[in-house]
């Protein structure tokens, strides 16, 4: 019976420079800044600090052990109310410009974001979901002497800027969605709205089909954010004009937070700080120079162990490899100690894969500043050999072909790759359309035992998967399966006569994941195989039993030479050594292909998925379990996946 592994505790050093350190010349990732008369205030390292609005003499406010953010003066600039993220928990706080200790003022157990303050600067505006009946945020004030919060007559409310005489407030009643989906044009692309809080009149600011967000009423204008241009910058609405004019035309990267005072904004965007003057619409930015204790930064131990993200075995099953904490570490089954083969704490490695001869490691890293391929030998004595991925992206799970020359992998804009390490070239293989199913891997790749196919699915317009082939040497591609059905996770057999992989005709209804029409749907999937070569046999073709023909092979050679009488010596004919396995080489006919494609008898009908072959005619693959009994969304509940395997 095989025994589990253990991936015992592993320590990682962070390298660090021990000296003093001395400041730089610019500071970047500085956000969230707000704006008084005479100060500037912002968000870094999750501590808010402070500084004059040219930037200079910078001071930490905070430093507190949790995460501070979203800081806002109060009108008089004497006071800064920020959320506080201390004891798990996120609520409001003030402290005075000049320090000292921080006062709380919100107390739910749901997370509050400070907003706006009231213009009389008796009140914070603030954000949560305290008595939201779903996932949507309302607005609320709460007193800066301490009180309950009381919410807005508003059914929602994101984020929220009051008039100069509190009586109207700008808002968004819908969560901004471009904090991680660019260029969205979705069904949260919601508009500003500008409401009377007694009479609850309502107007809109112009809208397009694009997200509004963070407005800022300053005099009788609103400014606000909008990627209208597929870039977020600032946006003004002129309440008495109806008019909207664009202000800043950044291309590269978003404005990501707005404020301001008076006729002056401070804007975050590409980690800088920019004062924009709105009368005369030039924006300069704001060098800020930071040199302070980080905690975080000094050399220090740490136990890894429970920071595993991703790991694979050796050929032998001797040693595991794991990705832990941003390095690539093996660790043994049973004797020895761990090994650490990158000791990289300014890079991030990914996604370890050990070659099938076992002398090699291949993970993605980002250490020259994009991600690419770094291939290592075992014992991690000789440096790493480093290979061009492609166009700079996001790359993805490398995988080894058989003869531990190729790697195979995907990137975020769901191509498929392979490299082959002696040419140094990356190869386009495919593409998708469409993005996989929840915890599904893009496109499924699988080698061939020869190295010289590729399996893969690829979604079709119809949203249903197709299994496809592709030929290495020629370029050649063609499908397996007949697109009528939902085919995924091919494997070839070891033998390299046959493709199985599953296929299911009743996953319609599922085939979005963000979809109610997908919710409590469960599908069924088959295990197929096809026969490749057409002078193959079926693996299920009928047996019988018969009785063998003796064999003409003689039983006994002599040795040795005849003496007198007596019969030369004879000794029995043992093949003591195996015979050597011919080479694998994997032959695909394409006529009559689809009449080669078989049900796997025997096989579990369920949601099956990652097939995996191995020798001796074994089959693997899992069945996930749907939860019982159905308490809401399966989209929420976690599936238990069952493990089976195969005899060919």
């Amino acid at each position: 019976m095989p025994k589990p592994y253990k991936l015992l505790s592993v320590a990682v050093l962070l390298s660090g420079a021990a000296q003093a350190q001395t400041s730089p010349a610019e500071t970047l990732l500085l956000r969230e800044p707000a704006l008084s008369r005479d100060k500037l205030a912002f968000s870094y390292a999750g501590d808010i600090w402070t500084a004059n609005r040219d930037g200079s003499n910078p001071q930490r406010l905070t430093v507190g052990p949790g995460v501070e953010t979203s800081p806002r003066f109060s009108p008089d600039g004497q006071w800064i109310a920020y959320t506080g993220d201390y004891d798990r928990n996120s609520d409001i706080y003030v402290v005075a410009i000049n320090g000292g200790q921080p006062r709380r003022l919100t107390w739910h157990p749901s997370a509050e974001v400070v907003r706006d303050w009231t213009p009389d600067g008796k009140n914070i505006l603030f954000s949560s979901s305290q008595e939201a009946y779903a996932r949507p945020l309302q607005l609320f004030t709460v007193p800066v002497a301490g009180g309950l919060p009381t919410r807005l007559p508003l059914l929602m409310g994101e984020k929220g800027s009051y008039s100069a005489d509190g009586q109207r407030l700008a808002y968004t009643h819908i969560m901004d969605a471009t904090a991680t989906w660019k260029h969205y044009r979705g069904g949260r692309t919601g508009p500003i709205w500008l409401t009377d809080l007694k009479t609850l009149a309502t107007e809109e600011v112009p809208h397009e089909n694009a997200t509004d967000t963070s407005p800022l009423w300053l005099g009788g204008k609103v400014y606000f954010l909008s990627d209208r241009q597929h870039t977020n910058n600032v946006f003004v609405y002129d309440v008495a004009a109806k008019k909207v004019e664009q202000l800043t035309r950044h291309t590269d990267y978003d404005v990501k937070s707005l404020g301001g005072y008076g006729s002056e904004l401070v804007y975050e965007q590409a980690g800088r700080l920019y004062l924009l003057n709105t009368a005369s619409g030039e924006a300069k930015s704001i060098k800020i120079s930071i040199s302070p204790e980080v905690l975080a930064l000094r050399p220090q131990y740490r136990n890894v162990a429970s920071m595993v993200r991703s790991a694979a075995i050796s050929p032998t099953g001797m040693r595991a490899v794991v990705e832990a904490r941003g390095d690539i570490f093996t660790v043994p089954a049973k004797k020895g100690e761990s090994r650490n083969l990158t000791h990289s704490d300014g890079a991030h490695e990914r996604y370890p894969a050990w070659s099938p001869d076992g002398t090699q490691i291949a993970y993605v890293s980002d250490a020259s500043g994009e991600y690419e391929l770094q291939v290592h030998d075992q014992r991690g004595i000789k440096p790493a050999q480093s290979y061009s991925l492609g166009p700079p992206s996001f790359y993805y799970h490398p995988l080894w072909s058989p003869d531990s020359k190729k790697i195979a992998y995907t990137d975020k804009k769901l191509n498929l790759w392979y490299l082959d390490l002696d040419k140094k070239k990356p190869v386009r293989v495919a593409a998708d359309a469409y993005g996989p199913l929840l915890d599904e891997s893009v496109m499924a790749p699988a080698w061939s035992p020869d190295a010289q196919w590729l399996a893969y699915s690829v979604q079709m317009p119809n949203h249903l998967r197709t299994v496809y082939v592709y030929h290495l040497p020629t370029g050649r591609r063609f499908p397996i399966s007949d697109g009528r059905s939902d085919a995924t996770s091919p494997a070839f057999s070891r033998n390299g006569k046959y493709l199985f992989f599953t296929a299911s005709t009743d996953v319609g209804l599922r085939t979005t994941w963000l979809d109610m029409s997908s919710y409590d749907r469960v599908s069924k999937r088959t295990l197929y195989v096809a026969v490749l070569n057409k002078k193959d046999d079926s693996p299920f073709a009928p047996q019988s039993d018969e009785e063998k023909e003796a064999m003409n092979k003689p039983d006994s050679v002599a040795v040795g030479k005849p003496t007198g009488n007596r019969a030369a010596p004879k000794v029995a004919v043992k093949d003591l050594r195996g015979k050597k396995p011919d080479a694998v080489k994997v032959v695909i006919d394409t006529a009559g292909l689809s009449q080669r494609v078989l049900v796997v008898p025997g096989s579990a009908v369920g949601e099956l998925s990652n097939v995996q072959v191995a020798d001796a005619d074994k089959l693997f693959y899992l069945e996930e379990m749907p939860p019982a009994p159905p308490l809401g969304p399966r989209l929420l509940l976690r599936s238990q996946p069952s493990a089976y395997t195969a005899s060919i």
